[in-house]
């Protein structure tokens, strides 16, 4: 399995007690997944990145969270200096 930093699992009922897994990197956009529906259908795609970012603005969290702060558990050096890069860029 590659280098990831989460694991995005979709267990298909024909698949299961297995599954299917997209490894992601922190920095990456995340992906489209195919959510199975039924056996007889083909999966839905769901976009991912657009389901994080509608949530996080409609929620507010540019508000309420402190992007000075060191964030638990901290970056590594490498994922520090790509997030501040960010953040001097106005993106989250």
């Amino acid at each position: 399995m590659p280098e990831h930093d989460y694991l995005v699992h979709v267990s298909p009922t024909d698949l299961r007690p297995k599954g299917l897994l997209w490894p992601i990197r922190r920095r990456d956009r995340l992906p489209v997944v195919g959510i199975p529906l039924s056996s007889e259908d083909a999966p839905a795609p769901l976009d991912l990145q657009t389901v994080l970012t509608v949530a996080y603005d409609r929620a507010g969290y540019d508000l309420e969270i402190d992007y000075t702060r060191t964030p638990v558990p901290p970056l590594s050096d490498t994922d520090t200096a790509w997030a501040s890069t960010l953040l001097s860029q106005g993106e989250r």
